[in-house]
């Protein structure tokens, strides 16, 4: 038992010494650095600026349900089919 004791001091002696021993030098650390170009900004400025405004206008919205709810918001069949026609891909020139 003596002997398998020793043996695992000197494992961990050795152990110990490969590692204070073994250090690799220190090298100053690198830095990233990011530019934001001009461009890249007025864009950021932009997209915040569009981002606060309602995609609804809600004063349309309110105008034309009033209309629907007193029944005075008529839309004929053929401004519809008119419509459609100019969005469809299959529409004749």
């Amino acid at each position: 038992m003596i002997n398998s004791v020793t043996k695992v001091d000197s494992v961990i002696r050795a152990y110990t010494n490969a590692n204070t021993t073994a250090k690799p030098s220190r090298t100053p650390a690198k830095t990233d650095h990011v530019s934001i170009s001009a461009t890249a900004q007025d864009f950021r400025t932009a997209l915040e600026a569009v981002s606060k405004v309602s995609d609804v206008r809600e004063d349309r919205v309110r105008e034309i349900s009033e209309r629907i709810n007193s029944g005075q918001y008529n839309v004929s069949s053929m401004d519809i089919a008119s419509k459609i026609l100019e969005k469809s891909p299959w529409r004749v020139l």
